[in-house]
């Protein structure tokens, strides 16, 4: 799929990913984070490959699907993000017989073209201050617009694991510094909350766990002023961005998508009523 707009193929078009060819070697895995993650060296690239939770001997698509839809939501909306593709993997490198569905992107960080720091490294001592948002952004001015970016990324796609080691700055050697493409946003779109918990969707829409400057995203959100001075695109109504979720109904259950785009639609739509009536 073209990465900058919302047509596509279904999921049965999903590749499998080679990791047996000779110009590939697999380099090891990751041991940051809850969810199976490899490194993966392809064509000389390396590439992140991320698979879904484990329940008994099986990977859930959830994870995966979700990574993927809310990087093609922020790409439509102007945020820069890392580009996340589904792949299919066989289930041997995870242990379990049957294939898994796999998210894969290429490495960002480049160290021959600047340096990159998480948000914890940056922030160092700061990090105990009452306001972590000041912390970041009073003293670096070059990261306002980025920070309030991320924040209202955040809170559209209910992200509920932003924390400081899962967004980074990065300083190019040449350009100005700023937020690297945003990643790991696999904990959106409810994916955390169990469909079997409630009867009703309208009590599990009003989760709103938030990292990593307040608890709550309506509390985050509250943080940006002027939405418009950044310059996203909320021109699209929300279900204009159904397409993209609809590419993927083959992988999640019928109320798991419902559930998906209800919270996207909520989100979503208030933001953009806040750059309208700006």
């Amino acid at each position: 799929m073209d990465k900058y707009n919302m047509s596509g193929t279904s999921s049965h078009a999903v590749k499998r990913y080679d990791y047996t060819a000779e110009s590939s070697v697999l380099v090891g895995t990751t041991s940051i984070g809850e969810l199976p993650k490899f490194t993966h060296v392809r064509d000389g690239q390396l590439f992140y490959i991320k698979a879904g939770s484990k329940h008994a001997n099986k990977y859930s698509n959830l994870e995966p699907v979700v990574e993927a839809i809310c990087c093609r939501i922020g790409k439509l909306i102007g945020i820069n993000v890392v580009q996340y593709e589904l792949e299919w993997m066989p289930g041997s490198p995870f242990g379990v017989k049957d294939d898994v569905l796999v998210c894969v992107s290429e490495d960002f960080k480049n160290p021959t073209t600047g340096i990159y720091l998480t948000g914890e490294e940056f922030c160092g001592p700061r990090i105990n201050e009452d306001n972590l948002y000041a912390a970041f952004t009073e003293p670096f001015t070059f990261l306002q617009d980025d920070i309030d970016k991320m924040i209202l990324f955040d809170y559209i796609i209910n992200n509920a694991d932003r924390h400081l080691n899962n967004f980074y700055i990065q300083f190019p050697f040449i350009d100005s510094a700023g937020l690297a493409p945003l990643f790991d946003n696999e904990r959106g779109l409810l994916s955390e909350c169990n469909l079997e918990d409630v009867d009703e969707f309208e009590d599990l829409l009003l989760y709103e766990e938030a990292k990593p400057f307040d608890y709550k995203h309506s509390d985050a959100i509250q943080r940006v002023k002027n939405i418009n001075r950044l310059g996203l695109d909320f021109s699209r109504e929300a279900v204009e961005f159904f397409p993209v979720f609809e590419m993927y109904k083959d992988l999640v259950s019928r109320d798991r998508m419902t559930l998906m785009k209800s919270i996207f639609t909520r989100r979503y739509n208030y933001v953009r009523n806040l750059s309208i009536n700006v």
